[in-house]
């Protein structure tokens, strides 16, 4: 830390600047400080929302949550509800009909992936990343706002105020917003939202009721309940009987203030069809309803992410899910460009790869959900096209079932349960920090191409081999999976998305075909990759 002795303000240095401690900002957080990136965390609130918010995390972010250990910790928080909606007069009747929400069944989700969702609120899932974050010994500061950024060819300078007033000033190499949906930082950079903004408007409500009583087993974690006064929507949080009304409402003839407790009280009750329902208020607000996407993601050395970067509406419950792997999608990549593993060009394809996900999950969310919607393939199964990735070309023979992504270059690597050492483990909890290359039983000879690249290039590169001595591959079902020959290959980057594949070592130079296929997931992607994919 250093003091700018002519108006006495601090200087602090940090590689990268975090606005924003919402999932958002911690995921990414979490990401860098995992790999040893000093990261400083900022966050205009006291605390971590205190507010539910979102209530579920989808399959592929409870992934992410498992590779960091923390899925028991989040299991721990989850409450009890289904990952449904219903649709009836009130709350407690007997009639009504269920509707999807976006989330796939719990079976449908572990034949494709090593977890499944977890119903758990935002307030009480928050915690358990800030607790990891602050183990990993990041810097976080609480009641502190951005005022002022100012970049330059070799980082950001940005100015900080405290709670007390206090400024200081951090210099980083990048800065990353995800201060929410009225980002400060976006609005310092200039980037403007594309969409719709205001496509309803609603009331929330917070409050304390005895309804899982009323209810029974069985309670939907989403219920909507048309009325004269427009549509009511009631969500459970908690066990503790802890629950949300939210209802549409004119903000330009009415006034927030006029929602008094004894009005959302008789609101409460009339949606529940409980009269005389005993009923404690914790906090009254409103909120609008967008779906939004910045017309740019990146500027110079600042990024956008979740909320900063889009606008979806709760419908469809991607907007957390959205936010959780555009971080993690981020992070691994200013991780790379840090240690000089890549030039800048990577971080080019954190907008080409995240973006259209972004829009496309906002626009989604402008309508009520399908029930033709594939909950699997607008989360497990995303496929990224961008400069990280090098598109081999190969037919993956019958089209590609989007429930379960092949070793096509772009996917997410698909789970298969393998045993080591007598325990069973994923093909995802064998990524690690660098480039990880899977190959078949008969794989072996691209250990020493891999050993020669990761000198060369000076990158982390670990090889399992599939079916070998110490992977076992019980089903044997690895090499057809991933579409490749029982010697063929795949590059696996971080994110656990596949860069490149080459289907079979046959005839090729393996360590050019490696070299260019790792370039590849380094953002040095070109057509010369696609020349040593090893097409029969």
């Amino acid at each position: 830390m250093q003091e700018n002795a002519t108006n006495s303000v601090e200087v602090h240095t940090t590689s990268v600047l975090v606005v924003g401690a919402g999932p958002a900002g911690l995921v990414t957080a979490i990401g860098l400080a995992r790999q040893g990136v000093p990261v400083m965390l900022v966050e205009r609130q006291a605390q971590v929302s205190t507010f539910p918010r979102a209530t579920a995390v989808s399959p592929r972010s409870m992934e992410i949550i498992r590779e960091w250990g923390l899925e028991d910790r989040v299991r721990e928080r989850e409450f009890d509800a289904l990952p449904l909606g219903r649709v009836a007069p009130t709350l407690v009747s007997p009639e009504g009909m269920t509707v999807p929400l976006g989330f796939p069944a719990d079976d449908e989700a572990r034949r494709v992936s090593p977890t499944s969702y977890a119903v758990v609120a935002q307030d009480a899932f928050e915690p358990v990343l800030l607790e990891h974050l602050t183990r990993l010994r990041a810097e976080v500061r609480f009641g502190t706002e951005i005022v002022a950024i100012q970049q330059d060819g070799t980082g950001v300078m940005s100015t900080l105020r405290n709670s007390s007033g206090r400024r200081m000033a951090v210099r980083s190499r990048f800065l990353v917003g995800a201060d929410g949906s009225r980002s400060a930082v976006r609005s310092m950079l200039g980037v403007e939202m594309i969409g719709p903004d205001h496509l309803e408007e609603l009331v929330s409500v917070l409050f304390r009721a005895p309804l899982r009583s009323h209810v029974g087993s069985g309670v939907h974690g989403l219920n909507m309940i048309p009325g004269s006064a427009g549509l009511t929507v009631m969500l459970p949080t908690s066990d503790d009987d802890r629950w949300v009304l939210a209802q549409t409402w004119d903000p330009r003839t009415e006034r927030i203030e006029e929602f008094t407790g004894d009005r959302v009280t008789a609101m409460i009750r009339a949606a529940s069809g409980v009269s005389g329902l005993p009923v404690e208020i914790l906090s009254i607000g409103a909120f609008s309803f967008a779906a939004q996407v910045a017309d740019r993601y990146r500027v110079g050395n600042a990024f956008l992410v979740g909320d900063a970067a889009h606008r979806i509406t709760p419908r469809g419950g991607t907007g957390m899910n959205t936010a959780i792997q555009d971080a993690h999608n981020l992070a691994w990549k200013l991780d790379f460009v840090l240690r000089g593993w890549a030039a800048d060009d990577l971080l080019d394809t954190y907008a080409a790869e995240r973006r259209p996900v972004g829009a496309q999950n906002a626009a989604r969310s402008e309508t009520p959900t399908s029930p033709d919607l594939d909950a699997l393939a607008i989360d497990i199964g995303i496929t990224y096209q961008s400069g990280a990735l090098a598109d081999d070309g190969c037919p993956d023979g019958p089209a590609e079932d989007s429930w379960r992504p092949t070793g096509r270059p772009g996917a997410r690597l698909p789970h298969l349960w393998l045993t080591r050492d007598g325990e069973q483990v994923s093909t995802l909890d064998l990524l690690g920090p660098g480039i990880t290359v899977f190959t078949g039983p008969d794989g072996r000879c691209w250990r020493r191409a891999a050993d020669l690249v990761s000198a060369e290039l000076g990158v982390s590169v670990a090889v399992r081999v599939v079916g070998g001595a110490v992977l076992h591959d019980p089903a044997r079902e690895f090499t057809t999976l991933y579409g490749l020959a029982a010697d063929g290959a795949v590059v696996v980057r971080p994110d656990g998305h596949i860069a490149w594949r080459s289907q079979s070592a046959d005839g090729l130079d393996l360590a050019q075909a490696l070299r260019l296929g790792i370039r590849a997931s380094l953002g040095a992607s070109s057509s010369a990759v696609s020349d040593e994919r090893g097409v029969a």
